[in-house]
C-alpha cells in the first residue's frame, strides 16, 4: 500500500505491481501513458472500454486489448490505476459524448475523467491520484513498460499542460 504523498511528482512510488490483459476487461481503471515526459496523457477504461479525449479527435470505447497492445508495441511508459465504486459504462459514455470530438479551449484530457469521478476543479495527475488514495477509492497502481528505476511522475503544471495542448493543436494545424 502506497502513502498518499507517494504520488506527488516530489515524491517516489515505492512499489509498481505488473497486471496483465485479462484483469483489465472488468472494473475502472485510470490509464496513464508516456509517464515518463511532461506531461502524461489520461484515459479511462470500464468493463474493457477504454475513452479519452485527445487534441485531434476522441477515443470513444475503444477495446481495452486495443490500447494495451499498442502500449506494448511502442513500449509506452505507463501504469494504470484500478478505481473503486466510481460510475457506470453508460455514465462514463454520456460524458464524452458531451465533451464531444476533442479536447476545448480550457480543458485537458483529465476534463472529463475528473467530472466521471465527481471532481469540481481541474486537478493534474498526481493531484487526482492523492485524493483517490485518500478517499479510499483507489490502493494500488499497475506499470507498464516501466524503466526498472522508474520512482516518480516528473513535475508539471497546468499552463505546462495547456502550452502542450496548443503546441499538438499548432502541429495538427500546420
Amino acid at each position: 500500500m502506497y502513502s498518499a504523498e507517494k504520488f506527488m511528482s516530489n515524491y517516489p512510488i515505492n512499489k509498481i505491481e505488473s497486471i496483465d490483459i485479462e484483469k483489465l476487461r472488468k472494473g475502472i481503471f485510470l490509464w496513464a501513458f508516456h509517464v515518463d515526459k511532461i506531461p502524461p496523457h489520461v484515459g479511462i477504461s470500464i468493463d474493457g472500454f477504454y475513452f479519452s479525449m485527445k487534441v485531434s479527435d476522441c477515443d470513444f470505447k475503444l477495446e481495452v486489448e486495443t490500447v494495451y497492445q499498442a502500449i506494448q508495441r511502442k513500449k509506452i511508459p505507463s501504469f494504470v490505476v484500478p478505481f473503486k465504486n466510481v460510475g457506470t459504462l453508460g455514465e462514463l459514455q454520456d460524458i464524452f459524448r458531451e465533451y464531444g470530438s476533442k479536447i476545448r479551449e480550457g480543458e485537458s484530457c483529465m476534463t472529463p475523467v475528473l467530472q466521471f469521478l465527481g471532481e469540481k476543479e481541474e486537478l493534474l495527475l498526481e493531484e487526482l491520484l492523492t485524493k483517490l488514495f485518500q478517499l479510499e477509492k483507489m490502493d494500488v497502481v499497475f506499470g507498464l513498460n516501466l524503466s526498472i528505476d522508474y520512482q516518480r511522475i516528473p513535475y508539471y503544471t497546468f499552463d505546462q499542460v495547456q502550452i502542450h495542448i496548443q503546441n499538438l493543436k499548432d502541429v495538427k494545424r500546420g
